[in-house]
């Protein structure tokens, strides 16, 4: 029995459309800002199936009140619903059959379902009803509704682990605490409170004998006597109390020893983390003991043994922030551990959480992510959208987001080429120092062009915005300037906002004219020829045309050349004395430029025709590629190059001199944090 989905209509900060979220067979992450609604959907399973009636309770609060404060907006009816599917031997089980449960099995498509429906309606500003938990089923061709009874709901039960874990309160012996139902599961003697009984007078007829102990029965005495003058309540008795078994086990406690030794340590010596972790062990526990004592009882044929547990045959284990206390060490023990649960037969573990390092751990496709929808701030959930029949994109993007899993929780992605650009652009940010501009909220991503196109429908469909800056590799190989614009092309009208929008991303303005072109234009656009000046500017017009699309490009190669050429002193001066490229002396013989040619040959990724490559680029950018050449081409590492030539420009001269589509960028950032409605959330 697993749970499949559940749809959430006007609860909280989820709005009168109805909100599907499907569930994962095991392990499911729920993500997402702060207040986009996760909490939401773990407490809406508890007030369906929690085990304690206080959980299950609804308030004026959790009614979804829109925007609009109208009282014509009442009634407002909140309706959860959780769907099951069963499996055959979930049919055999004589439990579904004793429960009553039977007669409500949907049968679709050669499956077999439960749907639980929560119900409540809010009247007016003050009244609501009491919310009626329904079992859905049908008869004929209509679907009905009927009450359900305490057992058909105790089929399934959620186990919640709250972000802030006190293991203190679950180690009381309790109605419905962890340590309560795994206490139910021992096979008691019958002769055990008699036993108990005669232990304790034993105890108790040895504290008589202790003459301190006297003397204190009779200092309380006295003094209590000095406030009443009832002779039935004349003698005070300090006595253990427990006199059975319930009386003993209220006193119950857990400690912790030293096997080296016999120290002995108590909750209280552990650390937040050990303690958040045992309370995993005791739902560890339960839910082992429970599928043990199933098993037990189906072989001997005694179903009816069930109903003296309150037995469920799925535990929806509900932990928030796993986190939250624990160090990175025992972490990645944590989240395997949530794993092994969520292959029970009977459990499924559901998660929230905001840290990168927990999302790293889960499988992409089994991540929700939650966010506000700017509009009516209602709660929308998306599914991590992965490249169907495309084993190369679906590998390239499930290890992308392994590595990045902080773009999940970002408000703003810049997507790059590499390495550089992770360490230059946060850099430049850094200088701009302006508050608007929170950094904390925008993640940079080195993913490289080749697959920018399974990132950008990512993120669509996380609704997370992105610009992305990309090399233009003018006359560069095969990709050249013109290749770059037609990947790019192809790739935009790929995007399903795109979707019969051609003539929209195909109209470009010339600097006489407007014109449209096709596929068949965009198809052999990268066989156009680079080697005069007016290439190069209608390589600039289409370059131009693509920022309104949010994508640019480091030009005229990609950012290390552009950062060189905007900072070559910065650049050249960490080069180190006595070291740097061999250049040899420009006298005439021809040697030095057979020099440059070969090295501009090699900067543009060609070993023939040296003589005829860099015709759009100047003299001074063809000497500059010497530099190019020793400091990114060579040994070098290129985040280290930009690290330290960054630390030798001025913060003035970096703010005037900073390339052009680095400008572009910036402004664009500025302007898509400004308009994020969230961003005091």
């Amino acid at each position: 029995m697993k749970l499949l989905s559940i749809s959430i209509q006007n609860f909280r900060s989820f709005g009168p459309n109805v909100t599907k979220i499907d569930i994962d067979e095991g392990l499911t992450a729920l993500i997402g800002m702060n207040s986009a609604g996760k909490t939401t959907i773990l407490q809406a399973l508890q007030k369906m199936f929690s085990p304690i009636a206080k959980e299950r309770e609804l308030n004026a609060s959790d009614f979804h009140y829109p925007r609009n404060l109208s009282n014509k907006i009442f009634p407002i009816i909140l309706n959860i619903e959780a769907l099951f599917e069963l499996s055959e031997e979930d049919l055999t089980n004589p439990y579904f059959q004793f429960v009553g449960i039977m007669p409500f099995i949907l049968k679709e498509k050669g499956k077999n379902y439960l749907k639980y429906r929560l119900r409540a309606t809010r009247q007016d500003p003050i009244n609501f009803s009491k919310p009626e938990l329904l079992m859905v089923y049908k008869k004929g061709d209509s679907y009905m509704e009927k009450d359900t009874s305490d057992k058909q709901r105790s089929l399934i039960k959620t186990l919640y682990i709250p972000a802030l874990r006190d293991p203190y309160n679950q180690l009381e012996n309790v109605e419905d605490t962890l340590l309560n139902r795994l206490l139910k599961f021992i096979d008691w003697p019958d002769e055990i409170d008699n036993n108990i009984s005669n232990d304790m007078k034993t105890v108790n007829n040895n504290l008589k004998n202790v003459e301190g102990f006297i003397n204190l029965e009779s200092s309380i005495s006295k003094q209590w006597n000095l406030f009443h003058q009832d002779l039935r309540y004349q003698k005070v008795n300090l006595t253990f109390g427990a006199t059975n078994l319930n009386s003993l086990l209220d006193k119950l406690m857990v400690s912790f020893g030293d096997n080296s030794n016999d120290s002995t340590y108590n909750m209280i010596h552990l650390g937040e983390g050990l303690r958040s972790s045992f309370y995993l062990t005791l739902v560890t526990t339960l839910i082992n003991k429970e599928r043990s004592l199933m098993n037990n009882i189906k072989e001997s044929g005694e179903i009816g043994r069930l109903a003296l547990y309150d037995f469920p045959l799925l535990n929806i284990l509900i932990m928030e922030e796993p986190e939250n206390h624990i160090s990175a060490h025992l972490l990645g023990r944590i989240i395997n551990q949530l794993e092994k649960i969520s292959n029970d037969i009977n459990a499924q573990v559901l998660i929230s959480s905001h840290s990168a390092s927990v999302i790293a751990r889960v499988s992409p496709m089994n991540i929700r992510h939650v966010f506000l929808e700017a509009s009516n701030l209602t709660s929308e959930v998306n599914h991590i959208e992965l490249p169907s029949n495309h084993e190369e994109g679906l590998k390239f993007i499930t290890n992308a987001v392994e590595v990045f899993p902080e773009m999940y929780f970002s408000r703003l992605v810049i997507l790059g080429e590499g390495e550089s650009e992770k360490v230059v652009i946060p850099k430049i940010f850094e200088v701009f120092g302006n508050e608007e501009l929170d950094s904390s909220a925008i993640s940079f991503v080195p993913l490289g062009g080749r697959y920018v196109n399974h990132l950008w429908k990512l993120l669509d469909s996380l609704s997370i915005p992105y610009i992305t800056l990309l090399d233009l590799d003018r006359e560069r190989g095969e990709d050249n300037g013109w290749g770059r614009i037609k990947h790019v092309i192809e790739q935009i009208l790929s995007l399903e906002k795109f979707k019969d929008k051609e003539e929209e991303v195909l109209t470009v303005q010339y600097p006489k004219e407007t014109k449209t072109f096709n596929m068949d234009f965009v198809n052999n656009i990268h066989k156009k020829t680079m080697v005069t000046e007016e290439d190069k500017n209608e390589l600039d017009i289409w370059v131009k045309h693509l920022e309104k699309f949010d994508v640019f490009f480091s030009s005229p190669l990609d950012l290390d050349f552009m950062m060189l050429n905007a900072f070559p002193d910065a650049y050249k001066a960490i080069i180190p004395e006595n070291g740097g490229p061999r250049i040899p002396a420009d006298n005439g013989d021809g040697e030095y430029q057979k020099y440059l040619n070969h090295v501009v040959a090699a900067t543009l990724k060609s070993d023939n025709n040296e003589q005829e490559h860099g015709r759009t680029f100047s003299l001074d950018q063809k000497k500059l590629m010497i530099y190019y050449k020793y400091l990114f081409l060579g040994s070098r590492g290129k985040p280290t190059t930009h690290l330290i030539a960054l630390e030798n420009i001025e913060k003035e001269l970096l703010l005037k001199q900073i390339p052009v589509p680095l400008q572009k960028v910036f402004a664009l950032i500025k302007k898509k944090l400004s308009n994020d409605p969230f961003s005091s959330i």
